[in-house]
C-alpha cells in the first residue's frame, strides 16, 4: 500500500472517531481500541457464519488435534467456506480501524512513556502467529507495526482492504445516524449489512485507489448510499469529513 493511501486511511479514521466522539483525542484512551481489537481478533478466530441454514466456522478450539495442537499448523485456509473467509476479511478491516486509532492517540499523546515507535515484522508463515502478533503489537503500545501486519495479511489474502476499508467506513457512519443497537436493520434482504459490502467493491481495484483515492471513496459512496436506500441529506462524500479532522 502505498503511504499516501494509508495516510489518507488514517484521515478517514480520524474524521470517523471525531463524528462519533467529539474531541476524541482527550476522551478516549489507546485501551479502548486495544481492548477493541482484542474482541474482534477473537471474533475472526472463532468466525461462524450460516448459509442456506448450514453453518461454516473456522472450527477452531482449544482441544482439538493432536495434544490440541492445532495452531502448530498453518491456517487453513484452503478447507474454509468462502463466507467464512469474507467474515475473516471483515474482521481484519476492523482491526484496521482499531489499531489506526490505537496509532493516532499512542501518537497525539506527549506524556506517553511507552516504548511505541515503528518496528518491521516480516509475516509469519503461520497465521495464527500472525493473529497473535498482532495483538501482541498493540498490547505493546506499538500500533505502527500492527497496522503493517495487518496490511500484509491482506496482500497475502489478496484482499483490497483499502476499498472495503472505504465501505466499511461509510457503514459505521451509518450505523451512527441509524441509530444502531436500537432497532437498527442489520439484515437486509437475507444478508448482513457487512456481507453487502463486498458486492459494491467487487470491481474496485488498487490502480483507481492509488491514482484517485478521493474519487473511488465517492463512488463507493453513492453505491452504498443507493443500496441502503439513506435519506438523500444524510448522504456524504469525502470532503464531509473535512470538517471533522482538526
Amino acid at each position: 500500500m502505498e503511504n499516501t493511501v494509508l495516510e489518507k486511511l488514517e484521515f478517514l479514521q480520524d474524521g470517523l472517531n471525531e463524528f462519533i466522539t467529539p474531541d476524541w483525542k482527550k476522551n478516549r484512551t489507546p485501551l479502548d481500541f486495544i481492548i477493541a481489537s482484542l474482541m474482534e481478533t477473537a471474533e475472526l478466530i472463532d468466525t461462524t457464519c450460516e448459509v442456506d441454514g448450514v453453518k461454516h466456522s473456522t472450527n477452531w478450539k482449544w482441544w482439538k488435534g493432536a495434544n490440541g495442537a492445532r495452531t502448530t499448523d498453518v491456517f487453513p485456509w484452503e478447507t474454509l467456506h468462502q463466507s467464512v473467509v469474507n467474515n475473516i476479511k471483515i474482521e481484519l478491516t476492523d482491526l484496521l480501524f482499531f489499531t489506526l486509532s490505537q496509532q493516532a492517540l499512542e501518537n497525539h499523546d506527549s506524556d506517553n512513556d511507552a516504548d511505541g515507535g515503528f518496528v518491521g515484522y516480516e509475516l509469519n508463515n503461520n497465521d495464527w502467529e500472525n493473529f497473535t502478533n498482532i495483538i501482541g503489537l498493540c498490547l505493546r503500545n506499538q500500533p505502527e507495526s500492527a497496522v503493517d501486519l495487518i496490511l500484509q495479511l491482506s496482500e497475502k489474502l489478496n484482499f483490497n482492504i483499502s476499498s472495503y476499508y472505504m465501505a466499511k467506513h461509510l457503514l459505521n457512519y451509518y450505523r451512527q445516524i441509524s441509530k444502531y443497537g436500537n432497532g437498527y436493520e442489520k439484515v437486509k434482504n437475507g444478508k448482513e449489512d457487512n456481507e453487502l459490502l463486498h458486492d459494491i467493491i467487487s470491481d474496485i481495484t488498487f490502480e483507481a485507489i492509488n491514482s484517485d483515492f478521493e474519487g473511488t471513496y465517492n463512488l463507493i459512496a453513492s453505491r452504498f448510499f443507493e443500496i441502503f436506500k439513506a435519506p438523500k441529506e444524510k448522504e456524504v462524500t469525502f470532503d464531509f469529513w473535512k470538517n471533522f479532522v482538526k
